[in-house]
């Protein structure tokens, strides 16, 4: 794959664009939270940072400090890429999650990266941030590209190599709460990932999760579609413990006059036994469970599944919002999918 495997480390910009991103959280406070349901503790094997970070799904995941390729190779004192580690400063890096993907058109070929990254910015601030990072080789112009977190412009100056270059990063100071300003509300996982990781770092694949979509769409400067891709390589590595992924984002039952059934697949993909304690559909007196997979099982053992089975039968003509809920034993102890119907025909 075109996309480098070496981890850009911090450099003075970044950091000082960090620091004016905390500043502005610190008066502020988090205009929109990646762990609106929960953040580990301090962990003193991470350096210091959060032992774990949870997103909007319930999907918990852990520093990549473990040494495996599955996380990029970061260790305590090795990024992976040569340099320092998560807890070395001034410049160590490790990263929750990192979502890389190449898009390529007619007019050139961008590498695109996001992730959820810890780093030191000096020997006693610690940083947890969102990264959008595009870099490559366009004609040119102005661009957009349509992602899982919503649009980015940039634009291709000049005809040198790698003539794009464009780093965002948002985030907070693990001092002040570490609550993480960012729009990564809902992590990318691959399909297919191994046992106890969202991906393998390596192979590129489709995806689930994402809060907009589940791929990339480059806008040329006229604005029509000029490459696209939906496949990625995902870097995470979920906490310890059970872990229940959920394989829809949304559960669509569309325009129907009749019953209609949907499935949602329950993967236990953590390292323990997920204890199910409940599941349930709010929001929609008329979606109902049926007693069948899921809902007659206690438990799941580690790499076990299920299937949730959801009838709908119409009702009033509106459209209606309602939320799948899996109570579990897992660190936010839920998990959620949002249901949408549609109006009968």
């Amino acid at each position: 794959m075109a996309l480098r495997r070496t981890r850009a480390r911090l450099a003075g910009t970044a950091i000082a664009a960090i620091a004016a991103s905390v500043a502005l959280v610190a008066v502020n406070g988090p205009a929109q939270g990646l762990n609106t349901n929960k953040t580990g503790a301090p962990d003193a094997a991470a350096g210091g940072f959060p032992a774990y970070y949870t997103d909007d799904s319930g999907v918990s995941l852990q520093l990549c400090v473990d040494g495996s390729a599955r996380c990029g190779g970061a260790t305590a004192t090795d990024d992976g890429g040569g340099g320092p580690g998560v807890a070395v400063s001034p410049d160590g890096e490790g990263f929750y999650w990192m979502a890389t993907a190449t898009v390529r058109s007619p007019r050139g070929t961008i590498d695109v990266e996001f992730a959820h990254e810890a780093a030191w910015a000096s020997a006693t601030q610690r940083f947890v941030f969102d990264r959008t990072r595009i870099r490559g080789d366009m004609k040119p112009g102005k661009y957009t590209l349509l992602t899982p977190y919503g649009r980015t412009r940039f634009a291709a100056e000049g005809t040198g190599q790698r003539n794009v270059n464009l780093t965002q990063d948002l985030g907070c100071a693990q001092e002040r709460g570490g609550r993480c300003a960012g729009k990564m509300t809902n992590f990318l996982r691959a399909v297919g990932a191994p046992l106890g990781y969202i991906g393998n770092g390596a192979s590129l694949t489709k995806v689930a999760g994402g809060t907009e979509r589940n791929n990339l769409v480059l806008l040329g400067p006229d604005g029509s579609a000029i490459g696209r891709t939906a496949r990625f390589a995902i870097t995470g590595k979920l906490a310890d413990g059970p872990a229940a992924i959920l394989s829809k984002q949304m559960v669509k039952f569309g325009n129907t006059s009749r019953v209609a059934h949907q499935s949602v697949t329950l993967r236990n993909r953590g390292t323990e036994s997920l204890t199910l304690q409940g599941i349930r559909v709010v929001g929609d007196k008329n979606l109902k469970l049926d007693p069948t997979g899921c809902a007659g099982r206690a438990s799941l053992g580690s790499g076990a599944d299920c299937q949730i089975n959801i009838t709908y039968r119409p009702g009033a003509r509106t459209r209606s919002a309602a939320t799948l809920v899996v109570d579990d034993n897992t660190i936010t102890g839920w998990h959620r999918v949002p249901v949408r119907t549609g109006v009968p025909r």
